[in-house]
């Protein structure tokens, strides 16, 4: 089982990715701590996953059991069409979601 600071997932170029869709620069700071919290905000431009609030079952239907749980099924639910969906200014040149979640798999095999 993958901890809450696996989540926290970071690529060669140190940026942060969404631990759902693997958008690079989801947020400039960790959203989940070593004591299982989640310790900054931030709501991904791509995918719109949001901690905090997309893996806490008082504020989301959807919600699973534990936040990797939630990651996973946001992701599932996502990946039906795997569009962009935040705003079309926030969307960057040559955006592929496929890639992003190869990416992602690959630097974090655990989140899968």
């Amino acid at each position: 089982m993958a901890s809450l600071l696996s989540l926290n997932v970071v690529n060669t170029d140190g940026h942060l990715l969404c631990p759902v869709c693997g958008f690079p620069g989801f947020s400039k700071f960790p959203a989940y701590s070593k004591r299982g919290g989640e310790i900054s905000m931030a709501i991904c431009p791509c995918c719109l996953w949001e901690p905090g609030f997309d893996d806490f079952q008082p504020s989301s239907k959807p919600t699973k059991d534990n936040i990797l749980q939630s990651v996973i099924a946001y992701r599932q639910r996502w990946s039906v069409t795997k569009q962009w969906q935040g705003q079309r200014y926030l969307r960057p040149q040559g955006f592929d979601a496929e890639e992003q979640i190869i990416n992602l798999e690959r630097i974090a095999p655990e989140l899968f």
